[in-house]
């Protein structure tokens, strides 16, 4: 029973171990809001990558905006890490199975005076209140 156990608990530190860190980051910033994993591919044609998000939501939320923001937060950590992608693409279904929402980000500008990207916050989960004004 506990080498039962123990080769469980391997199996689920190596899952998460092989998952994409932009998975990963992108999963907690949707937590609330996402129905199942987020599905991170990258896809090489021609010698242009391909950056693709593939994301459940629950039904009624604002599919485009939930993908602007996927896409954007997609570009912050690619260009972070060093990588600089042709085209950064997010997919949001929802719950009900409805029509999805597939929307090409284009890559943010620059902030002015620095190398780093404008980050773009994440719609809040239902029910969430605002963050108090300073």
């Amino acid at each position: 029973m506990l080498l039962a156990l123990m080769m469980q608990h391997l199996l689920q530190v190596h899952q998460e171990r092989a998952r994409p860190p932009l998975a990963v980051v992108l999963e907690g910033q949707l937590e609330g809001r996402r129905v199942g994993p987020v599905k991170v591919s990258e896809t090489v044609e021609a010698g242009r990558t391909r950056l693709s998000i593939r994301v459940e939501v629950l039904a009624g939320l604002p599919k485009k905006r939930i993908a602007e923001s996927v896409g954007a937060a997609a570009w912050n950590h690619a260009l972070a890490n060093g990588a600089e992608p042709a085209e950064v693409v997010v997919e949001i279904g929802d719950d009900e199975h409805g029509p999805a929402t597939v929307v090409s980000v284009a890559r943010p500008p620059l902030r002015s005076g620095a190398n780093k990207t404008m980050p773009s916050p994440l719609p809040a989960p239902r029910g969430a209140s605002p963050p108090p004004r300073r």
